[in-house]
């Protein structure tokens, strides 16, 4: 979404959660910081330059901005908030961010390692190299469903589950089809984040999708118009 607030110049990717917190809503917002903003229909917001609730970390993935992802969610144990991030390399992956429910501009917790970033060809190789970007979750029958772009020429799909320790790829292109089964790299030695325990805290999302126990991604090659 963008251009979010005119009056900025150039704003975009606004993150809205659905429900009030403090009898407001709240959008996270930017695409080098990452901003708030309240509203108390969704319509009118209200924001300031100097609402900084995340910046980059020099060292980190996201040493070079970060950006929303999907619209963040309410847990039990704050607002969890999907983000993209680019390191000095414009490497892109994607990582998490835990906010206070009673103070969404606090952080709670945050991801020292991407839960998603570019390791196969078709995210290594494309318009723009090097990217993978969450843009959009839904969660169905138990399973959570990540839509994500892939260096700027794929769709991914990443589904996330607590049954297998596998990852499925499903590469379409034309009429041909090819499936791969690969086990997953990722581990369950960095869940504790800020002395956080997310197991404790059950923070199910962000917890699901750092085991990785299921991760299946469908590749849709998109035929540019001519």
């Amino acid at each position: 979404m963008g251009i979010v607030f005119p009056e900025w110049g150039w704003s975009k990717s606004g993150a809205i959660l659905p429900v009030k917190i403090n009898g407001k809503y709240i959008m996270y917002f930017g695409d080098s910081n990452i901003w708030i903003a309240y509203s108390e229909d969704m319509i009118h917001w209200v924001t300031s330059k100097d609402w900084v609730v995340l910046k980059p970390r020099p060292g980190y993935f996201d040493s070079k901005l970060v950006e929303p992802g999907p619209p963040p969610i309410l847990t039990d144990e704050g607002v969890l908030l999907i983000y993209n991030g680019a390191d000095e390399r414009n490497r892109y992956s994607v990582g998490w961010v835990l906010f206070s429910k009673d103070d969404p501009t606090r952080v709670i917790a945050r991801a020292e390692k991407p839960i998603l970033e570019p390791k196969l060809e078709w995210e290594i190789h494309g318009q723009v190299p090097n990217v993978v970007f969450a843009t959009s979750l839904v969660k169905i029958n138990g399973k959570w469903y990540l839509y994500y772009g892939a260096a700027d020429t794929y769709i991914g799909l990443a589904i996330a589950n607590m049954t297998t320790n596998t990852t499925t790829i499903i590469l379409t292109a034309g009429p041909n089809t090819k499936t791969i089964t690969t086990t997953l790299t990722t581990t369950t030695t960095q869940v504790v984040i800020k002395e956080v325990d997310l197991l404790k805290a059950g923070v199910w999302l962000a917890l699901g999708l750092i085991l990785g126990i299921e991760l299946t991604l469908i590749l849709l090659k998109r035929r540019s118009q001519t």
